[in-house]
């Protein structure tokens, strides 16, 4: 949940590689948002990838052309986990 934030889980993961939040929404004061908050106070946290909508105006289109342009199908959140993971390691 974004607030309150479960604080207990969050720290139940940093000896992950990577945490990612995918929203269908702005990016900006979501789920990503209260994690980055949260991970930013503990010693060696994993990077954060927050995929959703960049802080901008979209192109008007339906459901679907909506997700294809913020990269939220399956294989593009894939593709951008990837890209981030070995960007990283």
């Amino acid at each position: 949940t974004i607030k309150p934030v479960d604080e207990e889980m969050i720290s139940s993961c940093l000896d992950s590689n990577l945490f990612v939040t995918v929203e269908e929404h702005n990016i900006i004061g979501g789920i990503g948002s209260a994690i980055s908050e949260s991970i930013s106070s503990k010693k060696n946290s994993p990077s954060l990838l927050r995929l959703g909508i960049m802080d901008t105006f979209s192109h008007p289109g339906d459901y679907l052309f909506l997700l294809e342009q913020h990269r939220l199908q399956p294989h593009l959140i894939a593709e951008d986990i990837l890209i981030k993971y070995n960007r990283d390691n």
